[in-house]
């Protein structure tokens, strides 16, 4: 995949797959109205679905709302909200519930002109339970929330209110009812402490991910936000920094962050993988060793398969000033265990491309990716872009041109240290005076930009089928991914002593005969039988060429063609 210029094959073989990894498609969508539109965080649903936040806003002067929308697993829109207090209002953060959704984010709706805290409780279908807003004499933000064993919540971001003009990392715990459990901050003199990421382990402690000064920032609490270990991690030097973004627990115990690291020229994508302590098992950061390009390393998920999936933002500056924009991408790399390459992709739909989370999604059997795409770096139109990818990082079906960013995985030799944060208690109180509206939007709406459905092939005993023009074989269970429109030819093949009786499921209109067509408007599911005859090798119905091992090939295969149309899209990915 790397080191290459191609155009992605349209099909895609992958025999073996479980039957219940077929209910997805893989798709590029936008989502957009005449203003702005952005997505900062999307989780899988318990249905397939997806569940996706960020704001909205209508028009350029308008005021930013919060936007939820409620995506279906091809991508259609099944519901979206807008809600609203009447002044700026931002989602960062949803998590499903066992009752619905929790959405956290900030308001400045109140008469001190702060920003101040929400957390909006969601039933399954947008509407509200019920909704808090915490605040103090300053600006609070949060960036993250949890859903505890018990129902409760776990909530992190910033606080400026409980410090001498200094940010500190902020969390709170809340009780069902969005009622304050505890609240405390962290954070040391003279520095900016955040908290981007929060993630509750298996034995119900909190660990967080963010920054303190120039310093990555990693905190591990218990059940009462006592620190039980915390750490910094860095290049000791006044120009350079290192920040983490995400964090997850790793499949192997330990946890998995990514965020940026600079040695004062520029920056790179930066992955750490530590032990239950915080100890470095490995360091990676990752850069084409282009100049004035800048990387951030927005997310970072284990995959099944093993190894991870590291979301990154490119990012140029003609000049390598910072704000001379050129242009960015959406970044993708299949990392192995210890954070070497093993595949990229970069994907660019429009000039400017911001990639804000990734998923793994279907059992692993496929990611999903969103943030927002815009033709300019200021404020202007800008959609929600939405990508489903299967496992091997490409979008099948669309017309996208790869090009090779040559990025390289290097060693880093950061040593943790004590962050030495201090431990406070602080006492944001709840505001009472702010409503939330609910409105049903319409304006946004939803643009394919490309889709790719799935075949999914059931071949009885006693025969084959041949797929696609390539004639790929298929024996047992077969699952083959489509360009939208493609035609896709099969032909059955019985073995001697079997007859092939019919087509079945979206193929059965081709009833008896040995040739089938079927085109791909839609994810199908067909089946082909055969019977067994009576009598000394019996009528086979024809030989098309089986090998009759009766074997399945289990391993992906290429194909250049899908011996159908092309499903044209506008997507580019470079």
């Amino acid at each position: 995949m790397r080191n290459r210029v191609s155009i992605l094959v349209l099909f895609i073989s992958l025999c073996l797959l479980p039957p219940a990894l077929l209910y997805a498609s893989y798709w590029s969508r936008t989502y957009g109205g005449n203003g702005m539109e952005e997505i900062y965080d999307a989780k899988e649903t318990q249905d397939g679905g997806y569940i996706l936040v960020g704001t909205t806003r209508k028009d350029p002067s308008g005021d930013d709302d919060i936007w939820i929308l409620r995506l279906d697993e091809r991508g259609d829109i099944l519901w979206q909200k807008a809600y609203d207090t009447g002044g700026d209002d931002y989602a960062h953060a949803v998590q499903e519930t066992s009752d619905g959704y929790i959405v956290v984010g900030e308001t400045n709706n109140c008469a001190s002109g702060n920003l101040d805290v929400f957390i909006l409780k969601l039933d399954k279908d947008g509407g509200i339970a019920w909704t808090k807003v915490y605040g103090g004499n300053k600006n609070e933000y949060l960036y993250a929330v949890g859903e505890r064993p018990d129902e409760g919540y776990i909530v992190a971001g910033e606080t400026e209110s409980f410090s001498n003009n200094n940010a500190e990392v902020w969390v709170l715990s809340l009780k069902k009812d969005g009622s304050i459990d505890w609240q405390k901050r962290y954070g040391a003199s003279g520095s900016d402490d955040v908290a981007y990421s929060l993630n509750l382990t298996e034995d119900s402690y909190c660990v967080l991910a963010g920054y303190s000064g120039n310093y990555a920032l990693v905190l591990k609490l218990d059940s009462d936000g006592n620190v039980l270990w915390q750490k910094k991690y860095g290049v000791n030097n006044n120009d350079a920094f290192a920040y983490l973004y995400s964090i997850d627990e790793d499949l192997d115990s330990g946890y998995i962050a990514a965020g940026a690291i600079s040695s004062g020229t520029g920056g790179n994508a930066w992955a750490i993988d530590l032990d239950k302590g915080g100890d470095i098992r490995w360091q990676r950061r990752y850069t084409t060793g282009v100049e004035n390009y800048f990387y951030i390393g927005s997310s970072l998920t284990p995959s099944l398969h093993g190894g991870y999936i590291l979301a990154s933002l490119f990012m140029r500056w003609p000049s390598g000033q910072i704000g001379d924009f050129g242009d960015s991408y959406m970044q993708v790399f299949a990392l192995d265990d210890y954070g070497n390459i093993s595949a990229e992709n970069a994907y660019r739909l429009r000039l400017w491309n911001y990639l804000m989370t990734v998923r793994e999604v279907d059992s692993g059997s496929g990611y999903l990716f969103a943030g927002y795409t815009t033709f300019d770096s200021g404020q202007g139109d800008r959609d929600a872009w939405v990508l489903k990818l299967d496992n091997t990082l490409d979008v099948v079906g669309c017309d996208a041109y790869q090009a090779d960013f040559n990025t390289s995985a290097y060693d880093t030799t950061i040593t943790p240290e004590d962050a030495g944060l201090e431990v406070n208690v602080t006492n944001a109180e709840e505001i009472s005076d702010v409503s939330f509206d609910s409105v049903d939007l319409s304006y946004i709406e939803k643009d394919e930009q490309c889709t790719a459905y799935l075949l999914s092939l059931t071949v009885g005993e006693g025969g084959s089928v041949a797929v696609g023009s390539s004639a790929t074989e298929c024996r047992g269970v077969c699952n083959s991914a489509y360009a939208m429109g493609d035609s896709v030819a099969l032909t059955a093949s019985p073995e001697d002593g079997y007859v092939f009786k019919e087509w079945g499921g979206d193929c059965s209109s081709c009833e008896t005969n040995l040739d089938c067509s079927i085109q791909m408007d839609a994810d199908k599911v067909c089946a082909a039988t055969f019977d067994k005859v009576s009598g000394n090798g019996g009528d086979n119905g024809g030989d098309n060429g089986s090998n009759g091992n009766g074997s399945i090939d289990s391993n992906p295969q290429l194909n250049s063609s899908s011996g159908g149309g092309g499903g044209g899209c506008s997507l580019q990915r470079r």
